[in-house]
């Protein structure tokens, strides 16, 4: 397990004989030894994501009243932590798939990262009053878009390069750091404020 800064884990003195449970504020990657017998089970942003044997990444931080679970290897079930919820349980079982959770709405959206292939992806990019339509765009142009559009300064650092991003963006009813936080999410970056108040965007390590 790796607890990152600011992460606070709680959790029993000793695990039950049939359960394994741990509670978690902040962001951490959790590698589970299998025992069927035994399940374990991470509650975090109002979220309850059980594992038999696997590896997952669970943040609560990365955007105001988001969760987010991406999963590793393995196979995880992700469902609210508020029985009244209407949010049906989610089963990961793809490698770096995994789910952001509103936890206002109580809803989950489902993400699946791009896998590597070499294959000539199609790109659009439409505008249509103020809603912004890309597919597989460079996140350095849509940076650059977002900016002119919110007139803010946004500086993505070279590590973004590589990098393309598919969405759809309302710039009248969508703020900045919103729009920011979603991408960050997706692509496991970080948001930060520079001392002018520019937004900074990097990618995180695991």
């Amino acid at each position: 397990m790796k607890l990152y800064p600011s992460g606070i884990l709680k959790y029993e003195g000793d695990f039950s004989k049939t359960l394994r449970n741990v509670y978690l504020t902040g962001k951490a990657y959790f590698k589970v030894k299998k025992n069927p017998q035994r399940p374990f089970t991470v509650y975090a942003g109002g979220l309850k994501t059980t594992a038999l044997g696997t590896s997952f990444t669970i943040n609560t931080v990365a955007g105001k009243l988001q969760t987010s679970v991406q999963l590793h290897t393995g196979k995880i079930v992700v469902k609210p932590e508020d029985l009244k919820s209407s949010q049906k349980p989610v089963y990961l079982s793809t490698a770096e798939s995994g789910l952001i959770f509103d936890r206002a709405q109580q809803s989950a959206s489902l993400i699946q990262q791009p896998k590597t292939v070499k294959v000539k992806l199609k790109v659009s990019l439409v505008r249509e009053g103020n809603i912004i339509t890309m597919k597989n765009i460079p996140l350095k142009t849509v940076c650059k878009m977002l900016s002119e559009s919110y007139n803010v300064k946004i500086l993505p650092d070279d590590s973004i390069n590589n990098i393309t991003y598919t969405g759809e963006v309302n710039t009248d009813k969508e703020n900045i750091e919103s729009v920011l936080n979603v991408i960050c999410l997706i692509n496991n970056m970080s948001l930060s404020r520079g001392p002018d108040q520019e937004y900074i965007l990097q990618t995180s390590n695991k």
